[in-house]
């Protein structure tokens, strides 16, 4: 019995010290696989895209300072694209984010527990306010509202025992004894002071990048200022510019009108001098040339010589007599009837003138004497062996213009017009019939080539 007794206390103490064995692996292996749990329960995914590194910044240390698993993916084309959920499964996260930096906002997509699919939404600030730190902590919050467990890696218990101030207590008895702190507690401060570290360097960073930001701004804007009064100077100068033209060519308009001037005075003056040659003016002038003569009633138009003798004591007026005298035309046909008609102008004349450019021009008024011949040859009675001739003198009124260019001194090539009114009218009968009408009104035109003759020297 004695020795059963003995062999049963040994089995138990081998039992005993088995399970303490079982019990310290159990306990070792807890940490690791909490950990392990974690890298598959709190990963996040950040999907990276152009200008986006202030706010990740935020972000990543957000999630770190609370012990988050953080991945990158980009940024490139693809993955700026693609959905946060895909994204999400091919790198094994719960949650996914992307910053749209035109919206300050920010996509997250966080997956539901027990493998369902789960949700996603957009995450601003109010009034589409721009702060990037409070952007990252209404992101960390929003995951969090979605069900994503972020469990610490320092977590297993933060029991600590009772210390003094020198970290001792005294054991039972009232020996003292040594004790330390729980390692759990101290991981736990560690993590929070690393926490602490992550936040104000994230902190800094964003000072640094606003500060950069506000500095580029400055620069931008003194760029804009710089450039804005460099182009109002640039339209001072030409508004300057257009005004020393505009001046420049009104200076030049009134050089060029007053060397026209001057040109033209010279051009009369030597006019004048063609007209009046060195030896002295003259005051006698006789023109000569050919003409026609057209009046309505029935008469084709005559052709004569016409010659005027002018006197023109002064270069403003003249007085002169003309003559006309018609060598062809006159026609009258009636019936098997013919005659010529053709009338002989004597008259006086009274006329102005003035130079312009060079150019003399004349008008006057007068009156004349006519004298018109009618001619008659009756074809119905070939056996008359006497032309019918009738002779009529009547007066007239006249009226004319004329224009004349020196070509050489003392000569000028002119143009007249001469405007009349026969008194009374010119009637014309064939056998006793009514044939023509002539000389209310009749017209005159003359080409003709004036001669200036030399003054009486004393």
């Amino acid at each position: 019995m004695y020795r059963w007794s003995a062999w049963s206390r040994s089995d138990a103490l081998v039992a005993l010290l088995s399970l303490v064995s079982l019990g310290l692996t159990l306990a070792a292996v807890e940490p690791a696989s909490r950990g392990l749990a974690q890298d598959t329960v709190g990963t996040v995914l950040i999907v990276r895209v152009p200008k986006d590194t202030a706010v990740v910044a935020r972000i990543r240390a957000e999630l770190e300072a609370n012990d988050f698993w953080v991945r990158e993916v980009g940024p490139d084309t693809a993955s700026a694209r693609a959905p946060l959920p895909l994204l999400a499964t091919n790198a094994g996260a719960r949650a996914a984010l992307r910053m749209q930096v035109a919206r300050s906002a920010i996509e997250l997509w966080v997956a539901s527990e027990g493998g369902a699919s789960g949700g996603g939404e957009i995450v601003r600030l109010p009034n589409d306010d721009r702060d990037d730190a409070l952007l990252a902590v209404r992101a960390t919050e929003a995951m969090r509202a979605r069900g994503l467990r972020l469990p610490r890696r320092g977590d297993g218990g933060a029991a600590t025992a009772a210390v003094s101030g020198d970290g001792r207590t005294p054991a039972p008895g009232g020996t003292p004894s040594t004790t330390t702190a729980d390692p759990n507690a101290t991981r736990s401060e560690a993590a929070e002071v690393e926490r602490a570290r992550k936040l104000a360097e994230a902190e800094r960073q964003a000072e640094a990048q606003r500060q950069e930001a506000e500095r580029l701004e400055a620069q931008r804007k003194a760029e804009a200022e710089r450039q804005a009064e460099a182009e109002r100077q640039a339209e001072r100068e030409a508004e300057e510019r257009a005004e020393a033209e505009r001046e420049a060519e009104e200076r030049a308009e009134a050089e060029a009108e007053a060397q026209r001037q001057t040109e033209r005075e010279a051009e009369e003056s030597e006019n004048e001098q063609l007209a009046r040659s060195d030896d002295g003016p003259s005051l006698l002038f006789v023109e000569l040339g050919p003409a026609i003569a057209v009046s309505p009633g029935g008469a084709t138009p005559s052709f004569a010589a016409f010659a005027n003798f002018r006197l023109q004591p002064t270069a403003s007026w003249s007085v002169s007599a003309l003559g006309v005298l018609p060598f062809a035309g006159g026609a009258v046909e009636s019936e098997s009837n013919k005659a010529n008609l053709r009338s002989f102008i004597l008259g006086g004349m009274f006329d102005v003138h003035a130079a312009v450019s060079g150019v003399e021009i004349s008008a006057g008024a007068g009156s004349a004497v006519l004298i018109t011949r009618m001619r008659a040859d009756f074809v119905a009675a070939p056996t008359l062996k006497k032309v019918p001739v009738d002779d009529r003198i009547t007066g007239a009124i006249l009226a004319r213009a004329g224009v004349h260019f020196t070509v050489a001194p003392r000569i000028r090539l002119g143009a007249r017009v001469l405007f009349g009114l026969a008194i009374p009218q010119l009637e014309v009968e064939l056998a006793k019939k009514p044939a023509a009408t002539w000389g209310r009104p009749f017209v005159l035109a003359a080409i003709t080539l004036d001669f200036g003759l030399p003054a009486p020297t004393r």
